[in-house]
């Protein structure tokens, strides 16, 4: 690629780790840029793809360097070394302090892509933005949330618009509600003093559920362009009433006494949260979009962690078929699309039972992914 390509993360993986890794078209090692070519590259991953080899081989990826400056001498300015520019990407959390930066020299290619969390508040959003924008114009700045990478995300999209036979019923005399989960089967192992900065509400709710809320409910966008795409989900998220204290459900794991290794051990179990933490480990919340399409329909997020089973999903419900006529056996049809694991998409409808009578039974039309 003949740039600069920096990673921005406290983390414990240096250089040569990465590197090493890399020669081989390996990706056993954790790397930020590696999500954005649709890779799930982390500590845990085990895909290989030799299309990134190149571009680690020229990659630099330091260690804790949200401590210092991304501008300094450790850092060369973009081109400096005869590159034509900077692809920085940060994966620093927002309890990092923001250190001056200095700014990217004037006709370089520059890119900065910045992980969620974007801080840890309004204001601090507020302030992360406005330092960011001082040092690079906005078409330079990514802001992103990985979970937009995975396949039946992005998928979502298609099956809205790529469909006819969804357009007619995507509204609220159709569907009942929408539920949108997220669940993990373990616990915080050791990374509680990070989790416990931001709970699960600012871990998962109002990033990742909150983008797939945006893909189900938005109307459709001029086109695939970013912008249009973006702009059809502010929309969205301007129609959506305030919620409720009695719509919101929060709580934390305890240990399990019965469960074996850290299946026994409660959030307050870990090491590494403060004692007497009240940091909420699930969320669940009913959303409301008051616009012409959605009035009436809840929108339902969950999320947690030490829960059993993982899994992600989008979940439509539809409303019950008017003028029953087989006496209260059939059940609501719904259309469920799997993010993880095993990503799916299937309908739950409504058949015959065989045999010589009329008595239906639920069954599954299946899109193995």
């Amino acid at each position: 690629m003949g740039g600069r390509e920096v990673g921005v993360r406290g983390g414990r993986w240096g250089d040569a780790r990465l590197v090493s890794v890399g020669e081989d078209g390996g990706t056993r090692g954790w790397c930020p840029w590696g999500k954005m070519g649709g890779h799930k590259v982390g500590v845990r991953g085990r895909r290989r793809d030799a299309r990134l080899v190149p571009w680690v081989k020229v990659g630099r990826y330091e260690v804790g360097v949200h401590e210092g400056r991304w501008g300094d001498a450790s850092l060369a300015p973009p081109g400096a070394d005869g590159g034509p520019g900077a692809l920085r990407g940060a994966g620093t959390p927002p309890s990092a302090p923001v250190p001056p930066h200095t700014a990217a020299p004037p006709g370089s290619w520059n890119r900065v892509i910045v992980e969620k969390p974007f801080g840890r508040d309004l204001a601090s959003s507020n302030a992360l933005s406005d330092h960011i924008s001082s040092l690079f114009r906005e078409d330079q700045i990514y802001r992103i949330d990985h979970y937009l990478g995975k396949e039946m995300v992005q998928n979502l999209m298609v099956l809205r618009f790529g469909n006819r036979i969804f357009g007619p019923i995507w509204n609220r005399d159709n569907i009942a509600c929408v539920v949108l989960t997220f669940k993990e089967p373990f616990g915080t192992e050791g990374r509680g003093g990070y989790f416990d900065d931001f709970g699960i509400i600012r871990d998962v709710m109002q990033n990742h559920l909150l983008q797939m809320l945006c893909l189900v409910a938005m109307e459709k966008p001029a086109s695939t362009d970013p912008d249009d795409v973006r702009d059809e989900k502010v929309k969205v998220l301007k129609s959506i009433a305030e919620v409720q204290l009695e719509d919101v459900v929060l709580g934390q794991y305890v240990g399990n006494p019965q469960g074996e290794g850290e299946a026994r051990k409660g959030y307050l179990d870990d090491a590494t949260v403060p004692a007497g933490s009240t940091t909420a480990t699930f969320a669940a919340a009913v959303l409301r979009v008051a616009n012409e399409r959605w009035d009436g329909v809840p929108f339902v997020l969950r999320c947690g962690k030490a829960l059993n089973e993982r899994k992600a999903e989008v979940r439509l419900q539809f409303r019950d078929v008017p003028g029953d006529i087989f006496q209260r056996q059939c059940k609501r049809n719904e259309l469920v699309v799997r993010v993880q694991p095993d990503e799916a998409v299937y309908t739950k409808m409504m058949t015959k039972k065989p045999g010589m009578f009329f008595n239906p039974e639920e069954s599954e039309l299946d899109l193995t992914y």
